[in-house]
C-alpha cells in the first residue's frame, strides 16, 4: 500500500477535512441507523447481531466499554483462534447518493493462522453489504498492533452495484485470529463534493494510507 503523509494534521484531522457538521450526531446526519450510544439487557449496542464462530466460538468476549475519552467502543478479545461478526439490522438508504461508512478501530496483538488471509479470510473486515451479496470491504491484516485508532473511509456504492443499495447492513468482522479489536463510532455520511470515491486509512499520526487493505506489523 502507499502511505500519503498530511502535513500538519492530527488523528482529528478527517473530521475537519470532511467538515465538522458531517460527523456531528446532533445534526442528524448520520445516516446509519445504530450507534454505539443505545445498549441493550446484555449490555451490548442495540440491532447489532453478535454472532461467534471459528476453532474457539465460547472463548470469544464482546462487551462495550469506554475508551479515555470516555466514548462508547465494542471490545472483542479472542484469548484462542476464533471468529466474531457484529452485524447491523438492515436499513434503507437511497441508492441514487453516494456515501461513506467510517469506523475507527484499535488493533491489539493479533495473530492468525492463514496460507492466505485473503481466502480464509483471516483479520478484521469492515463492509458495506447490499442485495444479492453485492458489498464493499476493508481489511486490517497481518501479525501485530496498529499503532492506536486507524480510521476506515469506505465509498460506496459502487457504479455498477447501484441498485442492489436500496437496503443495506454494516459488518464489523474479526475473522480467524487471536488477539483485541476495538470498534468506535461507526457512521455512514453522504461523500462531500469533491471527496475522493477512493478507500483509504487514516492512521493515528494523521498520514492517510491510499488503500482498501492495510499490514500490521
Amino acid at each position: 500500500f502507499s502511505i500519503m503523509p498530511v502535513r500538519d494534521t492530527t488523528p482529528e484531522s478527517l473530521k475537519s477535512m470532511l467538515g465538522q457538521d458531517a460527523f456531528s450526531r446532533d445534526a442528524g446526519t448520520n445516516l446509519l441507523p445504530f450507534t454505539f450510544d443505545k445498549l441493550n439487557d446484555d449490555g451490548l449496542p442495540i440491532s447489532w447481531n453478535i454472532i461467534r464462530r471459528g476453532e474457539n466460538p465460547e472463548s470469544a468476549i464482546v462487551r462495550a466499554t469506554t475508551d479515555e475519552a470516555g466514548e462508547t467502543v465494542v471490545k472483542v478479545e479472542l484469548p484462542k483462534a476464533a471468529s466474531v461478526y457484529l452485524q447491523t439490522d438492515q436499513f434503507a438508504l437511497d441508492p441514487n447518493q453516494d456515501y461513506m461508512l467510517v469506523v475507527q478501530m484499535k488493533v491489539l496483538d493479533m495473530h492468525y493462522v492463514a496460507e492466505s488471509w485473503f481466502r480464509e479470510p483471516a483479520g478484521v473486515w469492515v463492509f458495506a453489504h447490499g442485495a444479492r451479496k453485492s458489498h464493499v470491504r476493508l481489511t486490517i491484516h497481518g501479525q501485530g498492533s496498529t499503532d492506536g485508532w486507524v480510521t476506515g473511509i469506505l465509498p460506496f456504492p459502487p457504479e455498477s452495484m447501484r441498485k442492489d443499495f436500496d437496503r443495506l447492513r454494516v459488518f464489523l468482522r474479526c475473522n480467524n485470529m487471536t488477539g483485541v479489536t476495538y470498534f468506535r463510532d461507526p457512521h455512514i455520511v453522504k461523500r462531500p463534493v469533491g471527496m475522493s470515491n477512493a478507500s483509504m486509512f487514516e492512521l493515528a499520526d494523521g498520514s492517510r494510507v491510499a488503500s482498501a487493505h492495510i499490514q500490521v506489523h
